[in-house]
């Protein structure tokens, strides 16, 4: 049953392509048109891996933000003159 329906739809293929004849080939692009469009993709491209490393950044500084401020070496010299250990008036 197969090979009828595949002989059926070759004949009527051809027909229609006979009666639309060959569609024209698309003009080539112009060179400034590749070009424009090799600067945008290369501008596409940058932003993406500048986007990649902003993230990658963000989570590194989320990771080891709080060990950071914890091994400052303001933290490690100890209390600096003028601060108190208690809160209020007095000594």
């Amino acid at each position: 049953m197969g090979a009828p329906v595949r002989a059926i739809s070759r004949v009527i293929g051809g027909a229609v392509d006979a009666l639309a004849g060959s569609s024209p080939r698309a003009p080539a692009p112009s060179p400034q048109v590749t070009a424009a469009q090799e600067r945008a993709e290369a501008r596409a491209e940058a932003q993406t891996r500048e986007e990649a490393s902003r993230m990658a950044a963000r989570r590194r500084a989320r990771r080891t933000g709080g060990l950071r401020l914890l091994m400052s070496p303001a933290r490690q010299e100890g209390p600096q003159t003028g601060m108190r250990r208690t809160l209020g008036p007095g000594s």
